[in-house]
């Protein structure tokens, strides 16, 4: 297990020297990149490539990013997503545009994991599998040349729960699409949990996102602060998993992500009030993968 941090716990603000001190001072040297607007916006190189200058400054490594699913966080207040699997046309074009380009961020940033959302709550988004596995194809074909392993994420809603995104999966070559078994979300799946998540993304599980939930909706919390029993959670990753036949490199680690919300949803309040947050899951992952 490789202990990391999403950015998305600063959602709401510009990715700046600030936060990154606070996440290094915090314990952790390895971040998962929001890539999403205002947080990180993908369309500026030169404002990429100074972000990564201030990234490597403080003794930080981007182990992986979750790829765009909305243009700006007002966006996805109202529900207006971008969608791999969108009937239309124009729309599903815009969502891969976005999703290329965090492909392509990997020259700047050296991210060997990007993760796939396909799962929208609020408006309705209707999916096509057909249209998603399409997408996918596509953006195989890039991600191969830039040495990026896509990584397709469940959520609570039935067409994208654990056993449909798995699916999709096993359609791929192991090296080049694998599984981001976001735990908070499977304990929110109907018939789901975490336990039998793991279980079944086994040799698939590329990335893990960590947060706690109450089992009702999908809240971000620190682990501990809701009904998920993460001493089964840590018992189960540390069993070894039962190999499936095309897995090429079972060994591979897997990216322990912490992904956290902001309580305050944005208030303007000091930087400061996120370290704890940041200290206590550092605490977390120590007391179960000690060492």
């Amino acid at each position: 297990m490789i202990p990391s941090l999403s950015t998305h716990l600063f959602v709401f603000y510009e990715l700046n020297e600030e936060i990154l001190r606070l996440i290094r001072t915090g314990g952790f040297e390895n971040i998962e990149l929001w890539g999403m607007a205002p947080h990180l916006s993908l369309d500026d190189p030169e404002k990429l490539k100074n972000i990564s200058r201030i990234i490597n400054d403080h003794g930080l490594k981007v182990r992986s990013m979750h790829a765009p699913f909305y243009r700006s966080i007002w966006d996805a207040f109202n529900g207006n997503w971008l969608s791999l699997s969108d009937p239309d046309a124009g729309r599903r074009r815009e969502a891969l545009d976005m999703v290329i380009k965090a492909i392509k961020a990997a020259e700047i940033f050296g991210h060997r994991v990007l993760v796939l959302h396909c799962g929208f709550s609020g408006k309705k988004i209707s999916r096509d599998e057909k249209n998603l596995v399409g997408s996918i194809e596509k953006l195989t074909e890039i991600s191969r040349d830039y040495g990026v392993k896509l990584a397709l994420e469940n959520s609570p809603e039935s067409y994208a729960g654990v056993s449909s995104v798995l699916k999709i999966v096993r359609e791929f070559d192991p090296e080049t699409l694998g599984f981001c078994l976001d735990l908070g979300h499977a304990n929110l799946e109907p018939g789901m949990n975490p336990v039998e998540a793991i279980e079944k993304g086994g040799s698939r599980l590329a990335n893990l996102h960590v947060s706690d939930n109450s089992g009702k909706i999908d809240e971000h919390n620190l682990p501990g602060q809701g009904k998920i029993s993460w001493d089964k959670v840590t018992k189960k990753l540390g069993t070894p998993f039962p190999l499936e036949e095309k897995t090429v490199n079972p060994s591979r680690p897997v990216l322990f992500t912490f992904e956290l919300a902001d309580p305050d949803r944005g208030q303007p309040r000091t930087m400061e009030r996120f370290d704890p947050v940041v200290k206590k899951s550092r605490a977390f992952f120590e007391k179960f993968f000690p060492g």
